[in-house]
């Protein structure tokens, strides 16, 4: 005769990013091994007790404890939810360059998140012409008063995040604000 027991776990919530880790055998009224097992691996994977994060999104990990008399076999899941890295975006332009030095300059921003960057010129910038196509821009017509602001995003691509980004602006005289 085989009795039911009762066990539980909770949902928990991670960043893209980090680091593998352990889970605790969930409290049960038997005494059988635990097994896990992730049902989106595209999310995490599971290796013994260990969860390795592979992507963003949702995975349910499913803890199966053997059956051991009186108890027969029972299983318990919780929902990992794996949030995006917010990505870093890099205009790769030195922030010292004067305005009136701007003309011609080739803008090729990069981001972390490995997706190309669209980039544009933000509400309140002076006078100028961004032109391109995203990951390489050329500045032109660039007013010598005022501020130079730019506005970057970055699409969501494989397992980071989507973003926007406002970076530091050129100013007259070549000041970083």
């Amino acid at each position: 005769f085989k009795t039911n027991r009762t066990i539980a776990m909770s949902n928990q919530t991670k960043t893209f990013g980090d680091p593998a880790f352990f889970l605790t055998a969930p409290t049960s009224n038997g005494s059988g091994s635990w097994t896990f097992t992730s049902g989106t691996t595209s999310v995490a994977t599971t290796r013994g007790n260990t969860v390795t994060i592979v992507g963003a999104g949702t995975s349910t990990i499913t803890a199966t404890q053997s059956a051991v008399a009186p108890y027969a076999s029972a299983s318990t899941s919780f929902l990992l939810t794996v949030n995006g890295q917010t990505p870093t975006i890099n205009l790769g332009i030195p922030t010292t360059t004067p305005l009136k030095d701007a003309n011609g300059l080739v803008i090729t921003p990069t981001s972390n998140s490995g997706g190309t960057v669209t980039l544009s010129l933000g509400a309140g910038s002076t006078t100028a012409t961004l032109s391109g196509s995203p990951g390489s821009y050329t500045l032109s017509s660039v007013n010598t008063t005022g501020d130079l602001i730019f506005q970057a995003s970055v699409p969501a691509t494989g397992p980071g995040g989507a973003g926007t980004h406002r970076p530091p602006f050129l100013k007259a005289g070549g000041q970083e604000g």
